[in-house]
């Protein structure tokens, strides 16, 4: 939870990884490629203060999470968004089995989704299906762009595409996520084109299917939140409303909160008048 100037937050980071870059499980000079590139948006979009060393960046582990998100980040839960990679490391990017564990020990504070690939069809399309059954999963997170043997990646539209994600409504994942959290930390490093951006989302998605995430390791949480909460459109920008507190606090958890029928205390929710996001089966 955080509190501001009286007004108490409860936060859900809708976008967290648990990952292994290490040397010994990368697969290619692809994969060092893929970390870097992490890397430089880590070294370029964090203030200066926030910047950890490379070595760091390659592997956090879920003792170093648990501190950066609950106990210095004023995370109340977090959902962990894998992709595999698996093209690119050898035991796959986003650390399954370490983050399934560390969602199973602490169920009151992390939530675990999953990925699938409709490239692999049927066979895939079977994995789904025990997946689904031993993750209990509620969401999956598409990493449309992950090359798969001579494929650089695939559509939602692509027919085996509407295969997986019919058997994904039959299964009850009803959440699927398209990332935005590469979005955030331009309220840093460029104030107005994060005004801009925040602003066409709430134009276009309203308030109600925004959700705050700090893609860690990418980023840490702390700091991402207490720029929003301080943040506001400028003034000149008039073709967007001011973000109201509500608007800020649906972002910052409610929303996520509601499609994964995360407990909120009654005191942080909002009243009744404030209609919240429901979930979407």
């Amino acid at each position: 939870m955080y509190t501001k100037d009286g007004e108490r937050y409860f936060i859900v980071d809708a976008h967290i990884a648990l990952w292994d870059a290490r040397p010994d499980n990368q697969r290619n000079i692809h994969g060092k490629q893929f970390i870097d590139c992490f890397y430089d948006y880590h070294r370029n979009l964090s203030p200066e203060s926030e910047v950890w060393p490379y070595e760091d960046y390659l592997y956090q582990g879920g003792a170093r999470l648990m501190t950066d998100l609950f106990d210095d980040g004023y995370v109340d839960h977090a959902i962990f968004q894998p992709a595999h990679l698996g093209a690119f490391y050898e035991r796959g990017f986003g650390q399954t089995e370490e983050a399934f564990a560390l969602a199973q020990a602490h169920p009151d504070k992390l939530t675990y989704n999953h990925f699938w690939d409709p490239r692999f069809e049927q066979a895939g399309l079977d994995q789904l299906r025990r997946d689904a059954e031993r993750f209990g999963l509620k969401g999956v997170k598409l990493y449309t762009a992950e090359w798969q043997g001579d494929s650089r990646g695939y559509k939602l539209d692509d027919p085996w595409s509407y295969r997986y994600l019919e058997a994904a409504q039959e299964l009850g994942i009803r959440n699927i996520h398209a990332g935005l959290a590469v979005a955030i930390p331009f309220i840093h490093t460029r104030p107005r084109y994060f005004a801009q951006i925040i602003g066409e989302l709430l134009y276009w998605l309203d308030e109600n299917r925004i959700q705050f995430s700090s893609d860690y390791a990418l980023w840490t949480p702390r700091w991402l939140v207490e720029r929003f909460v301080d943040f506001q459109i400028p003034e000149d920008m008039t073709e967007y409303a001011p973000l109201t507190t509500a608007q800020k606090k649906k972002i910052l958890g409610l929303n996520a909160a509601a499609m994964y029928d995360i407990p909120v205390p009654a005191e942080l929710q909002l009243p009744r008048e404030e209609p919240q996001a429901v979930a979407v089966a």
